[in-house]
């Protein structure tokens, strides 16, 4: 069982027997979405992701920048994480760097060959990224149902 079936199991079951075309779709919507919302889009990101959809294997060292980005503000949120439980911060302050480790994450299941895992996990953790995922998890429906009528 995927993690994205724990907030959305329909999703998840339709999302796992979608086209590979769909779950592609899907992938790279999520992602822009996230990073987009979470302001967490630089030259990085847009760069794996136009790769994505024109080539189905990236460079691994995109996977490694990818990785280090991550890695950033995943320090910075446990170094806010702490500071807002000693009562140096605001607690609000260290989502924003989880908001975007999360978002940026998604775009690391680009490299995932399993293209049903990739899609259920990138749209996890673009859903993770948001306050509120609802018009994720709406858009990613329309995606899916849509291919009833293609």
């Amino acid at each position: 069982m995927y993690r994205l079936a724990s907030i959305a199991k329909e999703l998840s079951d339709k999302l796992t027997g979608a086209s590979a075309k769909k779950q592609r779709e899907i992938i790279v919507s999520s992602c822009e979405y996230a990073l987009r919302k979470t302001k967490a889009n630089n030259r990085l990101t847009q760069d794996i992701l136009k790769k994505y959809q024109t080539q189905s294997d990236l460079p691994l060292n995109l996977q490694a920048e990818l990785e280090k980005e991550i890695a950033i503000f995943e320090e910075d949120y446990f170094r806010l994480q702490t500071a807002a439980e000693n009562g140096e911060s605001l607690p609000e302050r260290y989502l924003t760097p989880f908001q975007k480790a999360r978002a940026v994450s998604a775009v690391l299941y680009c490299f995932e060959s399993d293209l049903a895992l990739a899609a259920n996990e990138a749209l996890y953790e673009a859903a993770m990224s948001l306050n509120d995922p609802e018009e994720l998890i709406d858009m990613a429906k329309k995606v899916l149902w849509s291919e009833i009528r293609e």
